[in-house]
């Protein structure tokens, strides 16, 4: 009898064991339609949650503001994205790029029917949204110059024109990222800019500013300011032979941080004037335009056998022909060979999973090729009495050219 009842006993336990599986394999089955019929819905009723994505990317790219959203006067399933500022301080073409398709990845999931991309809520770019998921595929996967290239061939201006890309592959591909002109300077894409500020407004300040340069050495009081307050910054001299590289970097630093705030004071008053205001442009402030300015004049007198460091962001903000034919020196003075150009390298923080700031860095190069400094920034160095008359700093037209053609070298090498 016992036997008997845990027999019963046992095989009740079974069956009440294979109900509560099916119960449990029932509610998985439910939940996963649930979470599908949730995602087919995000489009239209998770506005709140596209908009999140402005202030994920925002985040993860310092110099970047914008704002994302439903554009429902265009169509229901419509994406914006606008951008409210990009910092040309801190952001190349790669970089406002590399933003562009962190928006399309991001959005691609909300399958949204076109994504509008628009500066300061002025359409400037197009994307189908059929042509989407190819280019999110790519970048997802970290095929970024192929997602950049794809991107540049699917985007439409709001004319309905393509982007015009020249012929073979990677001609193509380091062309496509000529597209961030078309956000970050708001014109055509391959035109000019007059000025570091790529804003179309501060072409009237050769109107508004009542300062004329008489002399090609000449500067105006706005730059004369810039100026005395980067020789009042402290130049010690290392060992006897060498300036130090940090105080050397630190006058380049206050010279661009005068120059930002030189130029959006600038803005400023010409904004006010919109306004009927009365704000008068700093006299000087169009020299901002076309800025140059020589070692001499940002450093305190220096002995013409003092040796000075070649740092990134000394190389960075000189035109190449500040350096040609300089002869390049070691940290003991010793010959390292004749300085024959520039050259930039892309460093990309794209990875499979995880977005980080890409960046590019510049050194010279020499009869020898590559001038390598090793890990002390100042492992290459020039006489002073060499460079105190070149160009140290230029934010000129030419400048802004030379540069943008060693970023598509850099970036051609790199892929």
């Amino acid at each position: 009898m016992f036997l008997y009842q845990l027999h019963v006993n046992d095989a009740t336990f079974h069956r009440r064991l294979h109900l509560f599986r099916f119960r449990l394999a029932l509610l998985f089955v439910t939940s996963i339609l649930s979470t599908t019929s949730i995602a087919q819905q995000k489009p239209t009723s998770a506005p709140n949650d596209i908009g999140d994505i402005a202030l994920t990317v925002a985040a993860k790219n310092p110099g970047v503001l914008l704002d994302l959203g439903w554009a429902t006067s265009v169509d229901p399933k419509a994406v914006q994205v606008n951008f409210q500022a990009l910092d040309g301080s801190k952001l190349s073409k790669a970089d406002i790029m590399r933003v562009t398709l962190q928006c399309l990845s991001a959005v691609a999931p909300f399958h949204p029917t076109m994504l509008i991309y628009a500066r300061d809520g002025e359409q400037r770019l197009l994307m189908d949204g059929a042509d989407i998921p190819p280019i999110a595929n790519e970048f997802d996967h970290g095929n970024k110059l192929a997602a950049v290239r794809m991107f540049a061939e699917k985007v439409k201006k709001p004319s309905g024109e393509g982007i015009p890309l020249p012929t073979g592959l990677i001609a193509r591909s380091t062309a496509a990222f000529d597209v961030a002109d078309l956000l970050y300077k708001g014109g055509n894409s391959g035109d000019s800019s007059n000025g570091p500020s790529n804003d179309d407004n501060l072409a009237a300040l050769g109107k508004s500013d009542k300062w004329k340069r008489s002399t090609p050495e000449e500067h105006g009081e706005v730059v004369e300011a810039i100026i005395r307050q980067c020789r009042t910054v402290q130049i010690g001299v290392k060992d006897g032979t060498r300036l130090e590289w940090k105080q050397v970097d630190a006058v380049f630093d206050t010279l661009q941080n005068l120059n930002i705030k030189a130029i959006a004071d600038a803005k400023v008053a010409l904004q006010q004037q919109e306004q009927d205001g009365k704000a008068e442009v700093p006299e000087g402030s169009s020299e901002l335009l076309d800025l140059r300015i020589r070692y001499k004049e940002i450093f305190p007198a220096i002995d013409d056998s003092i040796l000075v460091p070649l740092t990134s962001k000394v190389i960075y903000y000189a035109p190449e022909s500040s350096f040609a034919g300089l002869t390049l020196h070691g940290k003991k003075g010793e010959v390292k060979g004749r300085i024959t150009g520039k050259i930039k390298d892309w460093h990309s923080g794209v990875g499979q999973s995880s977005y980080a700031h890409s960046y590019y860095t510049t050194t010279v190069t020499t009869d020898s090729g590559r001038a390598y400094a090793g890990w002390s920034p100042d492992g290459n160095l020039v006489r002073w009495g060499d460079i105190k008359d070149k160009i140290a700093f230029d934010f000129s037209d030419k400048k802004l050219k030379e540069d943008s053609e060693l970023e598509r070298r850099a970036l051609s090498q790199a892929n």
